[in-house]
């Protein structure tokens, strides 16, 4: 997804060695049958569709659930351009007002500053750009994306920077939660460039499904994007016609292999912290808070805002000894939440 723009094409970004990497893939549910595209072949999943779109170095799919959208496995070898200052944007938009070069991405969105999770919040901005519409019109639908946790990862870009994100986000008014392995690295000045503080973003892998299915479906969907495969003709053509260009080029089905094993490592070493944290950017995003019986351990979530009115005058409701859950109680931020407005 770039226009005019010269990059590496690269091997994606790894992750130091742990038990995570051998782990096993359990089966949880989906039925998949695999799929061949001519030049690459991925596990599809009975029911769901399949986008692709670009070729070589910006080849890209987006694999989801037709009846619960929010499940989805995708990949954009290459995502851009966007700008990395404000600044650079009013130049381009200056010099393009004066009868300059046109430059096709002066929607695409500033990500300032350059971080793998700083991209992620403003994907949707660059699926939604003219540039995004056009290459893959149907494309993931995240919204109010909040980041839970970002591990660094070695960057396979030279002066680039990767790393695993989590996050929660609505699709649609339903919450969702995903796990994403991404590199940003600028990009160089290239002929007609009327300037150089932009930047894309490689290799951008992503499992998702609605956040109460998520981590059942973690192994299911982290399989499917290991599955993909390149053909190896293919990636040949692809260096013959572009060795000028690219400075390395991934192996057959090796980028999602990689990058598979990175999600689900860091899906199975993640800390209870983040899960809390999780719980709670979940709670902002949809507008409600928890509260907690101390006596039985029930909790219960209500409309946000509900705990001052309840505060005011707990003695005109049923259940009298409501409170916040302390912040760092597991057990109870992964408890069963019951509605609230139902049991008073």
């Amino acid at each position: 997804m770039c226009v005019g723009v010269s990059v590496l094409l690269v091997v994606g970004c790894s992750r130091s060695p742990s038990a995570a990497t051998t782990a096993t893939r359990a089966d949880t549910g989906l039925t998949t049958k695999r799929f061949n595209g001519g030049f690459f072949t991925i596990e599809q999943p009975a029911g769901w569709e399949l986008v692709t779109a670009g070729s070589c170095s910006d080849f890209s799919f987006f694999l989801y659930d037709s009846d619960q959208p929010l499940r989805q496995v995708f990949y954009f070898g290459q995502a851009g351009p966007v700008y990395t200052n404000a600044y650079q944007r009013e130049i381009d938009r200056t010099y393009t007002a004066m009868g300059g070069y046109a430059t096709p991405w002066l929607d695409m969105p500033i990500v300032d500053p350059l971080t793998p999770g700083n991209f992620l919040l403003q994907f949707p901005l660059v699926l939604a750009s003219e540039i995004g519409r056009a290459f893959m019109p149907n494309g993931p639908g995240m919204d109010q994306i909040q980041i839970v946790s970002t591990e660094t990862v070695p960057s396979p870009v030279p002066g680039g920077e990767c790393a695993l994100v989590r996050a929660v986000f609505l699709r649609d008014g339903s919450l969702g939660e995903g796990l994403f392995c991404l590199t940003v690295a600028p990009l160089l000045p290239f002929s007609g460039s009327p300037g150089g503080s932009i930047a894309s973003g490689f290799l951008i892998s992503g499992v998702a499904a609605e956040k109460a299915a998520f981590p059942g479906l973690v192994d299911d969907l982290t399989r499917c994007a290991e599955s993909f495969t390149l053909d190896e003709g293919y990636v040949a053509d692809c260096i013959a016609r572009q060795e000028q260009t690219y400075q390395g080029i991934l192996q057959a089905g090796r980028t999602l292999s990689e990058a598979s094993d990175i999600i689900m490592g860091g899906w199975e070493d993640r800390s209870q912290i983040h899960d809390v944290l999780s719980e709670k950017w979940s709670d902002t995003i949809i507008g409600v808070e928890r509260l907690y019986d101390p006596d039985t351990g029930t909790v219960y979530r209500f409309d946000l805002g509900f705990r001052e009115e309840y505060e005011a005058g707990r003695e005109r409701f049923r259940l009298q000894n409501l409170e916040p859950l302390p912040e760092d109680n597991y057990d109870l931020w992964m408890a069963p939440v019951l509605d609230g407005e139902q049991h008073l």
